[in-house]
């Protein structure tokens, strides 16, 4: 990919399907090249998840596997997940959510996001996280 796609990119979620093996070594790749055009000020890479989609079919990955692709990509961490049942998929966003917010606090981006353009919501982790769901959902349009 070229460095444009990568750009301002604060974290990354990279997937793969645990059905079709040969998307993980894709999903190495891209990681070892996201590493390649994109670090955080420190020298370190932006935070990223590997993860595991279509866990609501029968498969054979382990979640000691995953970590292990997770550690030998560089990720900071694995997630499973099902897109079709929504299995995970709040976990994996709550994580990399709170990681994006930590290295932006901690002022670890080149350019951060609430400098780029007036049409920045800003994002936190609540305290709180006995919130009712039903308030979120009553927000939303549509």
């Amino acid at each position: 990919m070229t460095r444009v796609y990568y750009r301002d990119s604060h974290g990354a979620i990279i997937v793969y399907d645990v059905k079709r093996q040969e998307t993980l070594s894709g999903a190495l790749r891209w990681k070892k090249d996201l590493d390649s055009k994109l670090l955080l000020d420190n020298g370190q890479p932006i935070p990223s998840v590997l993860v595991a989609n279509k866990c609501d079919l029968d498969n054979n990955v382990t979640e000691q596997e995953l970590a292990q692709y997770a550690k030998q990509g560089g990720f900071s961490t694995s997630f499973k997940i099902s897109a079709k049942t929504g299995q995970g998929v709040d976990t994996t966003l709550d994580y990399l959510i709170r990681n994006v917010l930590t290295a932006e606090k901690d002022g670890l981006y080149m350019m951060p996001m609430f400098q780029r353009d007036n049409n920045v919501r800003r994002l936190s982790c609540e305290e709180n996280e006995g919130r009712k769901r039903k308030s979120i959902v009553k927000n939303m349009c549509c």
